[in-house]
């Protein structure tokens, strides 16, 4: 089957998305083509939904994005990606779903939030599709607990995708104490909280992972 190098998700066109999801998704079935083919059909359901023109925009230009992402795996010749990244996919349609704000600021900063991850994941693939060969999907990730320039030990990281927020249990425990302590995530945008031995939040914040394309790096949290 022949795959064309690009697919257009626009507000005019989102009737022709299950199509679009169909040609891509029937040859390879499988845990990641059945996320990529789910959130696919939640922005269109919801794009069909609504008849805010801004909050359609929104939903198009993110559903531009998962084609590409689709698109380029499939051009690899990847036929699943690692966990980490499809479980990233795969609650950002749970969020959806389940957890979408009514119309508001709310609402806009959820979707401008699941855009930002898309673009991050985007241009990481993009970078790396002709250096590395494959689809890069997984980023080495160290975290290190700080106060005032000195280091703080024997905190737990806890990590989720930017759609959950800090809903418990966390998608992506580090899973050995700071400091420091490292786990694979998937590029992204994320929200990070640090808990003492007592389980108590001390410090939570979003973060931007692969932004720099690099396939390490290395996040300091600076504690109260």
């Amino acid at each position: 089957m022949d795959i064309k190098p690009s697919l257009t998700f626009s507000a005019n066109s989102v009737l022709l998305l299950f199509c679009t999801a169909a040609q891509l998704f029937a040859a390879d079935p499988g845990r990641t083509t059945d996320t990529f083919s789910a959130l696919q059909q939640s922005l269109t359901k919801n794009a069909m939904a609504t008849q805010n023109p801004d909050e359609k925009k929104s939903l198009a230009d993110i559903g531009d994005l998962v084609n590409r992402l689709a698109n380029r795996r499939l051009q690899s010749g990847m036929s699943g990606l690692p966990d980490e990244f499809v479980d990233s996919l795969a609650a950002s349609t749970t969020a959806i779903d389940q957890s979408l704000p009514p119309e508001g600021p709310a609402r806009a900063e959820f979707l401008a939030n699941l855009q930002r991850d898309l673009e991050i994941k985007d241009k990481f693939s993009t970078e790396s599709f002709g250096l590395r060969g494959g689809f890069a999907a997984i980023v080495n990730v160290s975290v290190e607990t700080t106060r005032n320039g000195q280091t703080v030990n024997g905190l737990y990281v806890r990590c989720n995708p930017i759609a959950y927020g800090s809903k418990e249990p966390p998608l992506f425990p580090f899973n050995s104490a700071s400091s420091p302590t490292s786990r694979k995530l998937p590029p992204g945008r994320f929200m990070l909280w640090v808990e003492n031995a007592d389980h108590q939040r001390v410090t939570l914040q979003p973060v931007d992972i692969g932004e720099n394309g690099k396939d390490s790096e290395t996040i300091r949290i600076e504690i109260p």
